[in-house]
């Protein structure tokens, strides 16, 4: 469409000239605008002028923070409002780093959606130089890895419980069958897997529960008994 602008340029008047331009100017964003929104995450065009508003975001930001294009677009910190505070520090100088030294930005973090949920975010930007080679614009993409993240931290969660009793198996096997050892090591590590501040074992003698191992507050209660009715324990057992 630019070409036949030009074509036209020859033999027409300015102001059919004109519309043409427009013409293949409107063509040229409604192709990018329809990309954009295709796009599975949130695109945005930032001036590096801190001081100026953002140029343009794609709907996806409301899915992404429930924050309308519109309002994002109005407010100059609307992206700093919604970065974790935990994380703000931290995503803000890789930015800044990124343009300081004309390098691509790739970057995880957290954000905050509107109703309080937390969006784990990675971030991929690189700068768009003027005509004197100098930083002019930032083009970038938010993409949501939530999912990814929480993927990843229920792996380490089992590769750290795994772990522990794994490491639990080999303390068990050195205490040479030492009753008293093994359930004191069980207690131990049942209290790292379970983060709780005591962990007993109990064992019935004589139709009471008779505490044999404890570990945590529970420690100066090893030897005593307790009834089977009506107690906890009891109802547990």
């Amino acid at each position: 469409m630019a070409s036949d602008a030009l074509h036209v340029a020859g033999e027409a008047t300015p102001d059919v000239v004109l519309a043409a331009l427009k013409e293949a100017l409107f063509e040229s964003e409604s192709k990018y605008r329809a990309l954009v929104e295709q796009m599975p995450g949130v695109v945005y065009l930032d001036p590096v002028d801190e001081a100026s508003d953002s140029i343009s975001v794609s709907p996806q930001v409301f899915d992404l923070l429930g924050v309308e294009p519109e309002a994002w677009l109005a407010d100059q910190y609307c992206w700093s409002n919604h970065v974790h505070p935990d994380d703000f520090v931290r995503a803000w100088d890789e930015y800044m780093n990124a343009y300081a030294h004309h390098l691509p930005l790739s970057q995880e973090y957290r954000m905050v959606h509107e109703d309080g949920t937390i969006r784990w975010v990675l971030e991929l930007a690189r700068p768009i130089d003027d005509e004197h080679g100098e930083p002019w614009l930032i083009q970038g993409v938010l993409l949501d890895i939530t999912a990814r993240k929480a993927a990843e931290d229920s792996q380490a969660a089992r590769g750290e419980r795994m772990a522990s009793i794994i490491e639990t198996q080999r303390e068990v096997a050195v205490t040479d069958l030492d009753v008293d050892a093994v359930m004191r090591a069980i207690c131990e590590r049942t209290m790292e897997l379970t983060r709780a501040d005591s962990a007993t074992i109990l064992m019935l003698e004589g139709g009471e529960l008779v505490i044999r191992a404890a570990s945590g507050f529970m420690e100066a209660k090893i030897g005593g008994r307790l009834t089977v009715a009506g107690t906890f324990p009891g109802w547990v057992y």
